[in-house]
């Protein structure tokens, strides 16, 4: 008995493939779009990388913003290969291979329309340059510079054509490129024109961009940056949990999407592991996977390195709680960086506390206006002296040596912080069970520990999350 077999049409490139083809038997999404679009995932995540420190540098021109839009569409040109793979010249060499296709395709679509004679390995790189002009035409041209620009066709022309005009448009509209891009959300294969790009104009703008984009996404300038953004936004305070919020503060501006993809594949992989009518086991899921779950949030989410970072000995207390053991290697780097980040943050510090202090006053409502405005008076004035130049000082030399009980802080934050994915996980089943009651995540330290040695810091903590 032969088996039939079975076709699918991908939602992404269009393409009708085999079934096993699919990367699921329910999605209409190819194997290979589904690996072009995590490369393009990474591809993007570097360059945004560059575009938020060439933002926090103030110099994000019109024309560093056109370049690098130019360099993305290089890149989905390219796909599933990228420009931080290849060589200059295989860029080039890869995009005229891509055109030289094009060419093919475009013209064997209206070969049978114009009696086109069409030998494919006749489609040199040299002829395709000698129908560029074609394409510098926003508008149909004269019949005499038709026939100049179309000429190099003549060898594949069997009989005069008649319509040249409806040929020139014909020739433009079937000769495209692919490029595989995002478009509201949705990986798509559109198309462009084969010479928006000259080879000068790529190479010259590759060769300025690519170095100076894979540095802005190493893991040192990361988690400088990192460290920037806590600095500014909660100044390392571990009061009200202001740290744990400052790192999801952070992990929502950077990796928005990847905490979507990670909450919601969780939600799905749970889901598929049990339907009940019960709180699924959360916990067992998080055991089973914990080394992949930890690490996506702890060295892509956010910037520690996964080379020093590991989370062991995971085991669960019931359906929703589970106990791990998180471990971190600290460079001299890391710290040095910690120590200027706490430098740096001082001044903001100090101004912070001021602010918090003000806000009690003001909500004191056993105070007096008079007693308000006393009070507010002293705090005022006590931030000024603490911002002299010798007392600030003297600020930043205590707050800086306190490094290495921050590195330790951060290590305990960042898992804290993690608790934003669980929460959406647990209310979700909460709402499918109609259950009403509030619900979240806490952490509970069981035990931690460092030891420092050569200027760097080895930390661990044992925690516990459990619903509350």
């Amino acid at each position: 008995m032969v088996t039939q077999k079975k076709f699918f049409k991908c939602n992404s490139c269009g393409l009708e493939q085999n079934l096993d083809q699919s990367v699921h038997i329910k999605l209409k999404y190819c194997v290979s779009c589904y690996n072009k679009e995590q490369i393009h995932r990474e591809s993007m995540r570097k360059i945004n990388m560059y575009i938020a420190l060439l933002k926090e540098k103030n110099k994000y021109s019109k024309i560093r913003r056109q370049k690098i839009q130019d360099i993305i569409r290089i890149n989905e040109l390219i796909l599933p290969l990228t420009i931080f793979q290849l060589e200059d010249g295989e860029v080039l060499d890869y995009l005229h291979e891509s055109r030289r296709n094009a060419f093919k395709s475009g013209l064997k679509q209206i070969t049978e329309k114009y009696n086109l004679s069409l030998n494919p390995d006749i489609i040199t790189h040299e002829l395709i340059n000698k129908l560029e002009p074609i394409w510098k035409f926003r508008r149909v041209p004269t019949s005499q510079k038709l026939d100049e620009r179309l000429s190099p066709l003549d060898p594949f022309i069997d009989k005069p054509i008649k319509e040249k005009q409806l040929f020139f448009k014909d020739i433009k509209k079937a000769i495209t490129m692919p490029y595989f891009t995002k478009v509201k959300g949705k990986y798509l294969i559109k198309q462009m024109a084969p010479f928006k790009f000259k080879d000068s104009y790529i190479l010259k703008t590759i060769k300025t961009y690519r170095k100076a984009i894979e540095k802005a996404a190493t893991q040192p300038e990361q988690f400088r940056r990192f460290l920037k953004a806590l600095g500014m936004n909660c100044q390392f305070q571990t009061i009200d949990d202001r740290l744990k919020l400052g790192i999801q503060e952070y992990a929502r501006d950077v990796s928005e999407d990847q905490i979507k993809i990670l909450t919601n594949r969780m939600i799905s992989e749970i889901d598929q592991a049990e339907n009940s009518f019960l709180i699924p086991n959360i916990a067992k899921h998080i055991m089973d996977n914990h080394e992949r779950l930890f690490e996506k949030w702890f060295c892509y989410i956010l910037p520690f390195d996964k080379s020093r970072f590991m989370s062991v000995q995971a085991k669960t207390g019931s359906r929703t709680d589970f106990v791990v053991r998180l471990q971190y290697h600290f460079r001299k780097y890391e710290l040095k960086m910690i120590y200027d980040a706490l430098w740096e943050s001082s001044e903001y510090l100090v101004r912070a506390k001021t602010e918090q202090k003000l806000a009690k006053i003001k909500k004191d409502s056993s105070l007096a206006p008079e007693q308000k405005k006393l009070k507010i008076a002293k705090a005022l004035e006590r931030l000024e002296k603490n911002l002299a130049a010798d007392k600030l000082q003297q600020t930043r030399e205590q707050n800086a040596k306190g490094s290495p009980m921050v590195a330790r802080f951060l290590l305990l934050n960042s898992e804290k912080a993690f608790n934003m994915v669980l929460d959406k996980i647990i209310r979700y089943h909460y709402k499918r069970l109609n259950l009403t009651t509030p619900v979240s995540y806490i952490t509970n330290v069981l035990e931690s520990g460092a030891e420092e040695k050569k200027g760097e810091l080895k930390a661990f903590y044992m925690i516990q999350s459990r619903e509350w």
